[in-house]
């Protein structure tokens, strides 16, 4: 298989080609500068503190183990990865607070400015900016970026990378990984907008938050899809205003409706700001079907889910995806296989992935990125009872207990507080239905108590506090994962009264077969093996028909088959993972 895509080879050729999209469709500025592009790389011992002598190029935003990024090296635990590039400001600036902007640096990040440090950052998967204002000097500007990541060295939230990766494990991600970005704006600006959709009121709930968290009159105008003003009145920022949307249009995977919010306040001629933003009208709720089964409900209406597993790994870019024109190809492939939903699998993905999910009508169920460690041993789970209860804080020695599954205090505090950081950057789009917790037993840990932590940061969506297995009976869904050639059913199946909970198949599937000349690695990996094209449409088809229904005619709210694409070594996807063949062809609802 080739190392590059057809994506990839574009924008290898092109340096300044890569990610030039506005990185925030959900607040969007319309004066910025984008970073991205060729800056110069060192790699020092950890106890360096200034940027030793570059040893060349490094394109950003693509890790340095990414074929894309031009380097191509795994940064070791004991390491520490340098970026450094110049830059200028617009004549236009002038008079304006300056905000860089990250869209995620995978782990810890320590950002400089003129020698100035301004920022620091931990977490691989969330944004971060700084005001950098005071750090700036006429002409040509430095900023110095020091990233270290232990990955799987230490327990924190790294999904599926690994030092040695091997079967399901994958090649580690270091370094910035997403748009850079620089936007003017005034002295008071606006910072976010909280807008929850009220369906039977036919309208939102909306608050404008402002730097300062002063209440300013700001003008609020909402458009429809074909630019129609549908209304424009004013509000006090940081205080709840009521909307209503004339002749309004629901969000669902077939109609998706999106509606353009713009707000702007001018409290002084040198204090004026005006932001760009959309949002739509849907919800996502747990209710009782017509036989009294839980389900889960879209808009109101039972709405049964059709999904795809979707680890987000490319073989040029690995974390981030060559181009958006990828990205958008392969969504709109997702849609015309017929399904309705992805699980982005340990992984947070660019803001504008969400946005064309969004604009495409794509459901999707969203991880928090894994961290920990399975438990050790079959007789270690054993000893936790017939349901493997992990709600830790009951048992007597808790530390202990903790060890079991490799999450210290300071792990434990580092997953908590991305956590919070994840659902704080994704909650405003549509798209997403269902907040992942825990995948399985890895790393997970207080289940109940980390369930109620997301509900209060998030009340609008279901919680599926441990996808798999390792259920605590906390959360909205009871998940089950089953493989191929068919699906178990689970005690709920036909249940009418069951816990409350609605239940999925939240991993299925997983049929495996290598495309010769597209295998990225001599291993293979999968769960039913078939040896021909042929013989994997065939056990597809047939899954699909005779499988998958079962879910849907017990009682089920979704399904997720096993997976999107190849990755590395493991061959059970729908795509190669060059996205050079498609393996099926058929669609199923």
């Amino acid at each position: 298989m080739a190392e590059m895509t057809r994506w990839g080879e574009n924008v290898y050729r092109d340096e300044e080609a890569a990610w030039q999209e506005y990185p925030r469709p959900q607040m969007q500025r319309e004066n910025w500068q984008c970073l991205n592009g060729m800056w110069d790389y060192a790699v020092s011992g950890q106890e360096v503190e200034t940027m030793p002598e570059a040893e060349g190029k490094i394109r950003v935003p693509f890790c340095i183990e990414s074929a894309l990024s031009g380097v191509k090296r795994p940064l070791q635990p004991e390491e520490k990865l340098w970026y450094r590039r110049t830059f200028s400001l617009p004549q236009e600036w002038e008079g304006r607070r300056i905000l860089l902007h990250f869209g995620a640096v995978d782990w810890r990040a320590q950002v400089f400015v003129n020698g100035t440090k301004v920022t620091e950052h931990c977490g691989g998967y969330t944004p971060f900016f700084a005001d950098i204002t005071d750090a700036l000097q006429a002409g040509d500007n430095e900023l110095v970026v020091a990233v270290t990541d232990p990955t799987d060295a230490k327990a924190q939230p790294r999904g599926k990378q690994s030092l040695d990766p091997q079967i399901i494990f994958y090649t580690a991600v270091s370094g910035i990984w997403q748009t850079v970005w620089m936007e003017p704006v005034p002295g008071r600006y606006v910072t976010g907008m909280e807008i929850i959709p009220d369906l039977k009121s036919q309208g939102i709930d909306l608050q404008v938050k402002v730097s300062d968290d002063a209440h300013v009159p700001v003008s609020v105008e909402i458009c429809d899809e074909e630019g129609e003003m549908l209304l424009c009145q004013e509000c006090l920022s940081m205080e709840n205003v009521f909307c209503r949307i004339p002749q309004m249009h629901p969000w669902t995977p077939e109609t998706p409706y999106l509606y353009t919010l713009r707000v702007s306040f001018a409290e002084a001629e040198d204090n004026e700001d005006s932001v760009i933003s959309y949002f739509a009208m849907r919800t996502v709720e747990i209710s009782q079907g017509k036989n009294g089964t839980p389900l889960i409900t879209l808009n109101g209406k039972p709405y049964f889910q059709i999904g795809l597993l979707d680890q987000g790994y490319w073989p040029d870019g690995l974390y981030t995806c060559p181009s958006e024109e990828a990205m958008e190809e392969e969504l709109r492939a997702v849609k015309e296989l017929g399904f309705n939903m992805l699980r982005k699998h340990v992984k947070v993905e660019p803001a504008r992935w969400y946005y064309l999910c969004d604009r495409l009508g794509i459901l999707v169920w969203q991880d928090m990125v894994s961290g920990g460690k399975p438990l050790a041993t079959l007789e270690q789970m054993m000893a936790l009872g017939k349901d493997m209860a992990l709600d830790l804080g009951t048992w007597d020695d808790e530390e202990e207990s903790y060890r079991l599954i490799v999450r210290d205090a300071a792990d434990r505090e580092n997953f908590e507080r991305e956590l919070a950081e994840m659902i704080e950057a994704l909650k405003r789009f549509p798209c997403i239905c269902v907040w992942v917790l825990f995948n399985e037993s890895w790393g997970q840990f207080d289940s109940t108590r980390l369930t109620e932590v997301i509900r209060a940061l998030d009340p609008t969506r279901p919680v599926d506090a441990n996808s798999g297995w390792i259920d605590q009976g906390s959360g909205d869904i009871r998940s089950y994962h089953t493989y191929a050639p068919t699906i178990a059913l689970p005690p709920e199946a036909g249940d009418e009264a069951g816990d409350g909970r609605a239940w999925a198949i939240s991993e299925c599937g997983g049929f495996t077969y290598t495309v010769p000349g597209h295998e990225w690695k001599k291993v293979e990996f999968g769960y039913t093996r078939s040896g021909s094209l042929e013989e994997y449409r065939t056990a597809y088809r047939t899954f699909m028909e005779q499988e998958v229904p079962k879910i849907r005619d017990h009682g089920g709210s979704a399904v997720i088959y096993t997976q999107l694409t190849d990755v590395e070594g493991e061959m059970n996807g729908l795509f190669t993972y060059d996205r050079a063949v498609r393996k099926v062809e058929e669609r199923f609802l």
